[in-house]
């Protein structure tokens, strides 16, 4: 599972210059990632998957669990649709092609199957929610042997 962001970001938003705690800044990021990772339904790791639909879609387009880096194989019953036979939109839509038009999936088809490789790419938004609540944990944090340098510890009243 990757991290949504990076300790050396993470320190940067948070004002830290000393690389003394970077070792459990790391484990902040990795755990704030597993966190949103189980959020979103998404770990970004690019392992291929097959998606099954049991209905046929509505609309027209299908949409895919998780974004889509490439499609890899489209099967509609016993059969596989050429690579020109559907297309990939923003990467969860995929629509049904035939003569390069769109068409509606065919009715009363109750298994599709799609082999596709999610993306890896961490949405800029995604990204930096990560960033803001590893800073946050990290400001409360009581790193380097429990001295409380950081955040809201730090600036707790004496009384």
């Amino acid at each position: 599972m990757a991290d949504l962001t990076t300790t050396g970001a993470v320190k940067a938003y948070a004002g830290v210059k000393a690389s003394d705690d970077d070792q459990s800044i790391q484990a902040i990021v990795s755990a704030v990632s597993v966190y949103l990772h189980d959020r979103v339904g998404h770990d970004y790791d690019g392992d291929a998957i097959t998606s099954e639909h049991h209905t046929t879609p509505a609309s027209g387009a299908l949409v895919l669990e998780k974004p889509a880096a490439t499609i890899d194989a489209v099967r509609v019953g016993t059969g596989t649709i050429a690579a020109s036979g559907y297309e990939l939109e923003g990467e969860r839509l995929l629509y049904r092609l035939a003569s390069g038009e769109t068409v509606d999936w065919a009715r009363g088809v109750r298994n599709i199957e799609v082999d596709y490789t999610p993306t890896t790419d961490v949405p800029k938004d995604l990204e930096l929610a990560a960033r803001e609540v590893a800073e946050f944990v990290l400001k409360q944090a009581s790193l380097s042997g429990g001295d409380s340098r950081f955040g809201l510890a730090a600036q707790a009243n004496g009384d």
